[in-house]
């Protein structure tokens, strides 16, 4: 189909050992106790060093594999929610070609009760579903879109134990797809509210 992607997320893409990259797709085990352990010696918190270098593997491999299927794919380090960087961003896109549409599947959550909730997590959680919906709805204004899709949660229809923000969330940006679809009837706008997945 000749299609073309242009993934947006928060990790900062960096380069990785060769030797990770093959541990990921041989001993994922071994890579973990790898990682952690150059974390500890570096005096890091080596469970938010795992966690962000399995992001950036998990770059790695989607990239390589949308590659073999023979996608062109692109990825870019923003946060969808920071509007500044997000139109550098789409800016930078748009020398590809017309963004002619848009998957939203940004999102933070961390279950907790609503009395423990961090708020800077709660903040987080908002500010991917709500704001970043808003962000790219607005600087798209003008882009051929054909369509405008939203990864939601069940939590965002039924709610959710522990899911408090992140079940408003959901379902402030399912209102706000609705809205959309007002807005711009020629876009075919739509919320997937997604049931639990690893």
């Amino acid at each position: 189909f000749g299609l073309e992607l242009h993934l947006v997320g928060r990790a900062e893409r960096r380069p990785l050992p060769e030797e990770w990259i093959r541990l990921w797709s041989d001993d994922r085990r071994r890579l973990k106790v790898t990682v952690m352990d150059a974390a500890r010696a570096d005096g890091k918190n080596p469970v938010k060093a795992w966690e962000q270098t399995q992001k950036l593997l998990e770059i790695e491999e989607t990239l390589a594999q949308l590659g073999r299927r023979g996608i062109s794919a692109f990825y870019h380090a923003c946060d969808v929610s920071d509007r500044e960087t997000l139109s550098r961003v789409l800016d930078e896109i748009r020398t590809h070609g017309p963004i002619d549409g848009i998957l939203h599947g940004a999102g933070a959550s961390r279950d907790a009760r609503f009395a423990d909730k961090d708020p800077v997590r709660v903040d987080q959680c908002y500010r991917a579903k709500v704001d970043g919906t808003l962000a790219l709805m607005e600087l798209t204004r003008s882009d051929p879109l054909r369509f405008f899709v939203a990864f939601g949660s069940v939590s965002g229809r039924f709610g959710a134990n522990g899911h408090a923000d992140y079940s408003s969330a959901n379902d402030m940006m399912a209102k706000e797809v609705d809205w959309y679809r007002g807005q711009r009837p020629e876009v075919a706008a739509v919320t997937f509210h997604w049931h639990a997945w690893g």
